[in-house]
């Protein structure tokens, strides 16, 4: 059996797709498990009438929505342990209640697991979707990313990430599938969900992929990361306690002790950029509060003051930031001259939608 897990809370529409993607694999012996977490009403209906229909739908009903602004990380360290406390399939994914998968996606990660014993994770290949289901072709047909063999050992899936080889592996959030005792063993889902999942496990195990199962995470304006994120919260208190929680310099000592540290060494420095980034780029759009709790989590990091000049004092940063708050109050101002150059344009080089941050942010003005 082979257990998906997705925590419901708003959005119904994409939650139905979602859903219907995951009752309709090709892979019959499937269990879902629904967290609803303080649901909407129509989101309480839908899925209710849905475990009716379909025995494989097993609901875990939460009266509250487990969020808090202060702790985003709560909710899936809650949702998601208490869904695999319940599974009862031998492998199990979790998927967001807005990413859909390709019909055979579930068939193809079993698959791996029963080609290779010693495989315990397993992943597709993620591909974006906008709000309206279409999908970004460049990603599909010209990847950037992803190029690995159907095994590696985990451990050198991790290393090659770490030292910036894209090429091997990216993601814009969970991807893997667990064998259940294996993620049972190393502590389930821990708030720091994707690092936990490639630097707490997957290390410690054969890494299978498909590059034929297709994953599409959704772009869309209601995303919770970029609420998130402008409010200070990139999740360096969750890095942080994840070192700690799921002992890794320990545990990675079995591929030497210099390894070991430099893996943790490099987690750090790698979360002190990633700070630096966003203090940046929440400076230049004025959201002080926002800056202030960056540096709260963060200001004990020697790494982070020396990105942090970097991040900020780039030209090209500043009027880019600019030239995109000029744009769109331009299209608000000349919405019926520029929307129908716009969606001209979309068709003329469909492209743009994946590279151009300006012109994805115009395009969902256009179809709002």
């Amino acid at each position: 059996m082979f257990t998906i897990i997705t925590i419901a809370y708003w959005k119904l529409p994409f939650l139905k797709k979602t859903i219907n993607s995951c009752l309709n694999q090709t892979y019959k012996d499937i269990e879902l498990i629904i967290v609803n977490n303080g649901a909407f009403e129509d989101i309480i209906i839908y899925i209710n009438k849905i475990a009716k229909l379909d025995k494989r739908v097993k609901i875990i009903n939460y009266e509250e929505n487990i969020f808090s602004w202060d702790d985003p990380e709560l909710m899936s360290q809650v949702c998601l342990n208490a869904a695999l406390k319940s599974a009862k399939g031998d492998y199990v994914f979790f998927t967001s209640y807005d990413d859909p998968m390709a019909l055979d996606y579930v068939e193809r990660m079993v698959r791996l697991f029963e080609d290779n014993p010693d495989c315990t994770s397993a992943a597709g290949r993620p591909v974006s979707i906008d709000a309206n289901d279409s999908v970004n072709k460049e990603e599909l047909n010209n990847r950037k990313t992803n190029f690995r063999s159907k095994y590696m050992p985990g451990h050198e899936l991790a290393l090659a990430t770490l030292e910036h080889k894209s090429r091997v592996f990216g993601a814009p959030g969970t991807i893997f599938t667990f064998k259940r005792d294996v993620l049972l063993k190393y502590g389930g889902f821990h708030r720091a969900i994707e690092l936990g999942h490639l630097y707490g496990i997957v290390p410690f195990g054969v890494t299978g992929f498909d590059e034929d199962a297709i994953y599409y995470w959704r772009r869309h304006e209601g995303q919770l990361h970029l609420a998130v994120t402008s409010r200070g919260q990139i999740g360096t208190k969750d890095v942080f306690s994840m070192i700690e929680d799921l002992d890794l310099e320990n545990k990675w000592s079995i591929y030497g002790d210099d390894v070991a540290r430099d893996v943790v060494k490099v987690i750090k420095n790698q979360q002190a950029k990633i700070a630096a980034t966003w203090f940046s780029q929440n400076l230049f759009k004025l959201r002080i509060s926002a800056c202030i709790k960056i540096v709260r989590d963060i200001w004990s990091q020697p790494k982070f003051w020396f990105y942090l000049p970097k991040t900020i004092f780039r030209p090209w940063r500043l009027l880019r930031s600019l030239l995109r708050s000029f744009l769109i109050s331009l299209f608000h101002i000349n919405k019926p001259i520029l929307k129908p150059i716009l969606n001209y344009v979309d068709k003329k080089y469909p492209r743009l939608n994946g590279q151009s941050a300006i012109f994805n942010k115009l395009m969902l003005k256009v179809k709002e």
